[in-house]
């Protein structure tokens, strides 16, 4: 029974966290501690709920590693081996932290196993920076829940993960103890939390005023498309008939999605001049465009702001690399863009870049899985965020979905609005308060047109 029940909180979790159900995940853990028991040992339980957990939240691995090696079934199933293995071990260490507190006062379980638990995964998080498939969290669960999500403002998604596993620990004591004030006293929790999100939400929008209008441009173009050689002409085609069909609606920028360009920048560019000035927007629009930078030997993945004469504005160099994918892991990497691998900047090109009147502080795909990269841009104020990023890979899986959602918790977090330019991704706006104002996936390449809004200080 004990074993089942394991399973299925494991299961639970997993469902929630990867469907963002956020009401199942305050209860996916009660089925394991009803069945344990107080004689039984944590460890079989614990190890198999994470079994579980790391199966279902993992379970896309296999079919994108095969896409991403032209079909090498042995890497395939060496990844996904690795990455549920490596979510089982989180999900068993984070459960097996319940074992000595099982005495403790039932008062003092509710705090201590929640916070010793979340400080296991915050370990692991920080462990698994720049392998964003191993970095997510129980609190990811709430990441559709835009009114608990005001709560990353104080303590990012790990203090998510603290209230989630404090509501398993209540509702479980509450049925075990057929305590119904207790229960009561768990629904008033949720209320007052969201309640605290709905209010702060209604804060941070009443200072929001229009301050300039962006576009972003999205080719949506398939891995194979964009990193053929042999079908470099068709793809430079695809790009120029979509600068085209940009409007000059007055806005301060053009957002272009990463690797726009399938080759290192350098000065005169044929394709880069052709982009520009195809482009039927006015001097002073300026153009940002993600692309790879080569310096002295070095490369990097960047964003590149210019203005129409092809004159660089400003660059910003990805500092929170893929590892084993854009640079080596344990001397492995996985075969990826020809100018990779990549190197983190040293000193430059790593903050915020000022372009004109605005600043705009830039992120690079898996850059917004983590609050470290936003966190580096607090010394320079900025007007609004940009997080630019190619998800042609990953057709198919859930981290289509959890990627964006993965960075409305950068907007709440920066209380800034951000812009989303994603690759057969997700893409669109959200504001600074989290609420997406525009949202869009499409296999096909589009131009929209967002206003950017500036905020009161003290937010």
């Amino acid at each position: 029974m004990s074993r089942a029940a394991a399973i299925c909180s494991g299961l639970l979790l997993g469902i929630a966290s990867t469907g963002m159900h956020s009401w199942l995940a305050w209860i996916s853990l009660v089925p394991l501690f009803i069945a344990r028991g107080e004689d039984k040992k944590i460890w079989l339980p614990a190890l198999l709920a994470g079994l579980a957990y790391g199966l279902v939240m993992e379970g896309w691995v296999f079919g994108a590693v095969m896409r991403y090696t032209s079909d090498n079934w042995v890497m395939a199933l060496v990844s996904q081996g690795a990455a549920v293995s490596i979510m089982t071990a989180k999900i068993f260490l984070m459960l097996l932290a319940y074992g000595p507190l099982r005495r403790v006062h039932p008062a003092l379980q509710i705090v201590l196993w929640p916070l010793a638990a979340t400080l296991i995964e915050a370990v692991l998080y920080l462990f698994f920076e720049g392998f964003p498939w191993f970095q997510y969290t129980v609190g990811f669960s709430q990441a559709r829940n835009v009114w608990l999500c005001q709560l990353v403002e104080i303590g990012d998604v790990h203090l998510l993960s603290f209230m989630v596993l404090v509501l398993n620990l209540l509702f479980y004591q509450g049925l075990m103890r057929r305590d119904i004030k207790l229960l009561a006293g768990t629904l008033c929790l949720l209320v007052v939390l969201h309640g605290y999100g709905f209010l702060r939400m209604q804060q941070v929008e009443q200072q929001a005023a229009k301050a300039f209008k962006v576009a972003i441009v999205n080719d949506n173009s398939s891995y194979d498309l964009r990193w053929t050689r042999g079908r470099v002409n068709e793809y430079a085609d695809r790009i120029l008939n979509l600068a085209g069909r940009v409007e000059d609606q007055g806005q301060a920028f053009n957002i272009w999605n990463e690797g726009v360009l399938p080759w290192a920048y350098r000065s005169g560019d044929d394709l880069l001049a052709a982009i520009l000035d195809r482009t039927p927007t006015s001097a002073a629009t300026l153009h940002l465009i993600g692309m790879c930078s080569k310096d002295a030997g070095h490369c990097y993945n960047s964003a590149y702001v210019l203005r129409k004469d092809s004159s660089v504005v400003g660059r910003y160099d990805k500092q929170n690399l893929l590892k084993g994918l854009e640079l080596p892991a344990l001397g492995l990497k996985l075969p990826f863009f020809e100018a990779s691998p990549f190197e983190a900047p040293r000193s430059e090109h790593r903050g915020v870049v000022h372009a004109g009147g605005v600043r705009v502080g830039i992120i690079i795909c898996n850059e917004g899985i983590t609050g470290r990269v936003v966190d580096s841009f607090d010394h320079d104020p900025y007007d609004f965020l940009v997080m630019i990023a190619n998800d042609n890979w990953f057709n198919g899986t859930p981290l289509i979905a959890h990627h964006f959602y993965f960075n409305r918790l950068r907007a709440i977090q920066c209380r800034k609005d951000l812009i989303i330019n994603t690759n057969l991704g997700i893409s669109g706006h959200v504001s600074a308060a989290g609420a997406i104002l525009h949202r869009r996936q499409s296999g096909t390449p589009f131009v929209e047109y967002y206003d950017i809004h500036s905020y009161g200080e003290g937010l």
